[in-house]
């Protein structure tokens, strides 16, 4: 699983691979969020915009964008209660990227 913090547009966002165990926790959390009704789009906004999860799932490849209570994938998204997997990720990173580059209720 690749993880990326969604902060800059123009030069390159702070990423890193998770170890098979973290992955494997991360992943099982993913599969039980509870789908939200309705199309849905992440946010579109300058600065901090979320945290993605990249990763294969049965042959497919996903990318999830966690951000302030939802996840998004295309037009379908899932509650992320209490921002508990975004939390999940941007700790895996911690000593990776200056916290200062996300919202102060995330640092």
């Amino acid at each position: 699983m690749i993880v990326t913090v969604l902060v800059y547009s123009g030069r390159p966002n702070p990423s890193w691979t998770l170890a098979p165990a973290e992955a494997e926790g991360i992943g099982v959390a993913i599969s039980q969020l509870k789908p939200l009704s309705g199309a849905c789009a992440a946010p579109a906004k300058l600065g901090y915009s979320g945290i993605e999860a990249a990763f294969d799932e049965h042959g497919r490849r996903r990318e999830l964008t966690f951000v302030e209570g939802v996840a998004y994938e295309g037009q379908r998204c899932w509650a992320d209660e209490n921002r508990g997997i975004e939390r999940r990720l941007i700790d895996t990173g911690r000593g990776r990227f200056d916290p200062a580059i996300l919202p102060a209720d995330l640092r």
